[in-house]
């Protein structure tokens, strides 16, 4: 089924979406095993950036399954 990979941005103690920000919209996959792939991927690298720098804001990353979603998928 087609997903919907979205990243949230935590700002000013409100988790914001991607979307509403320029270069953090949505991106659309052709299954939901392909996007918890991903997903875990920017769990993972985000953990990686924040060793890094420690005041990176903080994401958290989610996959929408919707069988009625109409995109161009990867």
């Amino acid at each position: 089924m087609k997903t919907l990979f979205i990243v949230y941005i935590l700002i000013n103690g409100f988790w914001i979406p991607g979307d509403m920000l320029d270069g953090w919209g949505s991106i659309n996959y052709k299954t939901e095993e392909i996007c918890l792939e991903r997903k875990l991927y920017a769990e993972e690298s985000l953990i990686r950036l924040k060793q890094i720098n420690p005041r990176i804001f903080d994401k958290k990353f989610e996959c929408i399954v919707n069988k009625n979603l109409t995109f161009k998928v990867k």
